[in-house]
């Protein structure tokens, strides 16, 4: 058997694709479970180390500053004399700050009355004596308050680098403010030295969602406002003081170049701050991308491999069950002399056992059943011929006794009637009343010769062997229609005939058909209550056909299977005249809807060159109905 023709069977692809996806699906939840572990497990590991690069760099930040506010603090915690040498040791003290701490670009002392002694800067000129600050804009604390160290929201000077103020209030009576500006760019250094991955980097934004730090210092000269991006409201949403969640988490978001990052963020010690970790997502699952794509080559090596074994098991499975099948086609073809022969060991061989003894089984039922078919079949034919020859006999009959009747009794009732009336001429000499009696018996002489010619018309009409079926059947619907017939209306009887101009059919089938119509129409005047009937008679080519079909009250046909004594016997007599000579017979009816019988017989023999229609009407009489007796 060739493959191709394997891919053709339907149990073939059935099992191949019951097999395949087994395996596929096998495949399928083992790679989606270990891809799922994998994914699980490579987010967790990520989470915890950017939890841990986060956390460095918001521990480094926070020292950055905390070293700032150390020095600031050293500062305002020396205490100085009053009056102009105190102001001249607090500069020269600042200007040492500003030396030692680049971050630093204006230290100022603002006293306890608000206003700003000295101011020392690297980028403007110093100031003593009794000024204004300029950094009252500032919510810084007042000289005095418990607030020991203050910072302020980051802002832009002159909308380029981004400052912070901290100011440090000084211990003791009449104690000032001292502020110091810092320079948040130089957090740059300690932001871009953290590394998360290959292209993994950390920012730090404010309280605001502002960029403070950025390895890209650009970013933060522009004041990047950071606030709508997903990462960054997760952060500005966290209540402050929350303790880090355990395990730790990441989220996935965008970068502001849309890129698709793994996100997490910490905390800044008391500024507010924030410290952002990014690493591109295609970067952070990487090994996870390729055990993706080991296991999807994995899984088409799988299917491959599947797909063969199935093939394999399935043509295996499917080439026995072929074979069965072919044979047992040959079987039910007839070839009861076919053997199984099947090698599996398993169920397939015992069914082909069984089916091998199944069809010794039918060889021998159809060898007797065609010994009892043969039996039957002689008997039938013997039947039937005992019955053609029963019926043959009876018409033969008929006509002999028709004839017998026709011409020696009808013949000795006509002499009789002719000595009559001689007799009657005589006794009309002697008496008028032995005349009358005479002629009495005359006269019911002439009824039974007509009855008696009745009698003979019925039993075999002479006219049938003289003239043929047509005129026989025109015969028989004008005696019938000079009298009264059972029925509640006139009949109107259409007598069609079409073939029968200069043809004779077979004597016994034109007694057959003429029997038939007579029957039939005697039905139909005693049950049916019809006002028209319609007879056509068709002779075409090799058949004969009759249609008998009336407007009466019809009937229900009976079941043709059932038995001729449940079915009326009249119309098994009508079926078996037609079916003697192998003919078909149907009736048409339902209640209300009328009658139409139809025969089709099959004819041997010359027919009439001519289809010429003929065509008689003839009008049954009902009976009178009897008038009440008053």
């Amino acid at each position: 058997m060739r493959p191709l023709d394997d891919l053709k069977s339907r149990l073939f692809r059935k099992y191949a694709a019951l097999l395949v996806s087994l395996v596929i699906g096998v495949l399928l939840v083992s790679a989606g479970i270990e891809l799922f572990v994998g994914y699980q497990g490579r987010r967790s590991s990520l989470a915890e180390i950017q939890r841990e690069r986060a956390a460095s760099a918001a521990l480094s930040i926070e020292r950055f500053i905390d070293g700032i506010v150390l020095q600031v603090e050293g500062v305002a915690n020396n205490p100085q004399p009053t009056g102009i040498a105190g102001i001249e040791r607090r500069r020269l003290n600042y200007l040492s700050l500003l030396k030692h701490v680049p971050a630093l670009t204006d230290i100022s002392y603002i006293d306890n009355t608000g206003e700003e002694q000295v101011r020392v800067s690297r980028i403007a000129l110093d100031v003593v004596g009794s000024n204004t600050s300029h950094l009252r804009h500032l919510d810084i604390p007042a000289p005095g308050s418990d607030e020991e160290v203050y910072f302020s929201p980051v802002y832009f000077r002159n909308e380029s680098e981004p400052f912070m103020t901290v100011a440090v209030t000084e211990q003791g009576r009449d104690s000032g403010v001292v502020t110091a500006e810092v320079n948040l760019k130089f957090i740059w250094e300690v932001i871009s030295q953290i590394e998360i991955g290959e292209t993994g980097y950390a920012y730090a934004i404010d309280a605001n969602g502002i960029l403070v730090a950025h390895p890209n210092i650009s970013l933060v000269l522009k004041m990047t406002d950071l606030s709508d991006y997903k990462q960054i409201r997760s952060a500005l949403e966290t209540p402050a003081g929350q303790a880090y969640p355990d395990p730790a988490e990441v989220m996935i978001a965008r970068d502001m170049d849309s890129n698709r990052v793994l996100a997490t963020h910490h905390p800044i010690g008391p500024m507010g701050w924030y410290v952002i970790v990014e690493q591109p997502l295609g970067e952070a699952f990487g090994p996870l991308y390729g055990a993706f794509w080991r296991t999807g080559f994995l899984l088409v090596v799988g299917v491959g491999m599947a797909v063969v074994a199935s093939l394999i098991l399935a043509r295996k499975m499917v080439t026995p069950i072929r074979a069965l099948q072919a044979s047992a086609a040959r079987i039910g073809a007839g070839e009861l002399d076919q053997r199984i022969d099947l090698d599996t060991d398993d169920e397939l061989e015992d069914l082909a056992e069984g089916i091998n003894q199944m069809a010794s089984r039918l060889r021998e039922s159809y060898a007797n059943l065609e010994h009892k078919i043969e039996v039957r079949t002689k008997d039938l034919v013997s039947t039937q011929q005992l019955l053609t020859r029963v019926e043959e006999a009876k018409e033969e009959e008929r006509k002999n006794l028709a004839a017998e009747l026709h011409d020696q009794t009808l013949a000795d009732l006509g002499g009789l009637a002719v000595e009559l009336g001689f007799l009657a001429d005589q006794a009309s000499v002697y008496s008028e009343d032995l005349k009358l009696s005479v002629d009495e018996v005359r006269e019911r002489l002439t009824n039974s010769d007509r009855a008696l010619r009745e009698i003979v018309q019925g039993i075999f009409p002479p006219v049938l062997t003289i003239m043929g079926l047509i005129p026989a059947v025109n015969s028989f619907l004008s005696d019938i229609s000079g009298r009264s017939v059972p029925s509640p209306h006139n009949i109107e009887v259409l007598l069609v005939a079409t073939g029968f101009n200069n043809g004779r059919l077979e004597e016994s089938l034109e007694i057959s058909l003429y029997r038939v119509i007579q029957q039939g129409l005697v039905n139909v005047i005693q049950h049916a209550q019809a006002k028209h009937v319609n007879i056509d008679l068709r002779w075409q080519d090799e058949e004969v056909t009759l249609v008998l079909a009336d407007d009466g009250i019809g009937f229900d046909v009976p079941d043709p299977t059932q038995s001729p004594v449940i079915m009326h016997y009249g119309l098994t007599n009508l079926k078996s005249r037609i079916e003697k000579f192998s003919g078909h017979f149907e009736i048409e009816s339902q209640p209300g809807v009328g009658t139409t019988l139809r025969a089709t017989i099959p004819v041997v023999g010359t027919k009439s060159e001519s289809d010429e229609l003929r065509t008689s009407t003839h009008i049954l009489q009902k009976q009178p109905t009897p008038r009440p007796v008053t």
